[in-house]
C-alpha cells in the first residue's frame, strides 16, 4: 500500500490529469457519437468541443492543478488563457479529424462514422492540452520545476 502511495505522491498531477483527461475524452466521444447522427461531423465535433472545455477548464484548476485561488481577477485570467489555449486545439481537433478521415482513416469504430479519427487526434489533442494547461494557465511561480 505505501508503494501505491509513494507512486500517487510522486505522480499525483499527472494522474489525476490522466483521470480527469480520460473521463472527459470518453463525454466528448460519447457526445459527438448522439451529436454526429442528427448533425455535420463539425458541427458534431464543435458541441461536443464547447461542453468538455467547459467542464474541462473546472476540472484541471479543483483537481489537476489545484488552483484554489477563486479571487474574479484570477478565474479571469485562468479562465482566458485556458479558452484562448483550447481554442488553438479546438481548431486542430476540429481541422485534423475531417482531414484524416479523408486520408483514409473513415473506417467505422465501434459503429459510430470517423471514431477512429477522432480517436487519434484525442490522443494528439491531449499532449497539447496537457502542456498549454501547465505551461500557461496553472503555473506556479513559486515552483521552480515542472515535474
Amino acid at each position: 500500500m505505501d508503494f501505491w502511495k509513494e507512486i500517487y505522491g510522486k505522480y499525483k498531477e499527472f494522474i489525476n490529469y490522466s483521470v480527469v483527461g480520460v473521463s472527459l475524452t470518453l463525454a466528448n466521444w460519447f457526445i459527438y457519437s448522439l451529436c454526429v447522427q442528427t448533425m455535420p461531423m463539425v458541427m458534431a465535433n464543435l458541441f461536443s468541443w464547447i461542453v468538455v472545455v467547459i467542464l474541462a477548464y473546472v476540472g484541471n484548476k479543483m483537481f489537476v492543478f489545484e488552483s484554489r485561488d477563486w479571487e474574479i481577477r484570477t478565474v479571469i485570467r485562468e479562465a482566458v488563457t485556458y479558452f484562448g489555449a483550447r481554442s488553438a486545439t479546438g481548431i486542430v481537433e476540429i481541422a485534423a479529424q475531417p482531414i484524416l478521415y479523408h486520408m483514409g482513416m473513415d473506417q467505422a469504430f465501434l459503429g459510430v462514422d470517423g471514431l477512429m479519427s477522432k480517436i487519434v487526434v484525442s490522443i494528439l489533442v491531449m499532449v497539447l492540452n496537457y502542456s498549454c494547461t501547465k505551461l500557461l494557465v496553472f503555473r506556479q511561480e513559486s515552483s521552480s520545476s515542472l515535474s
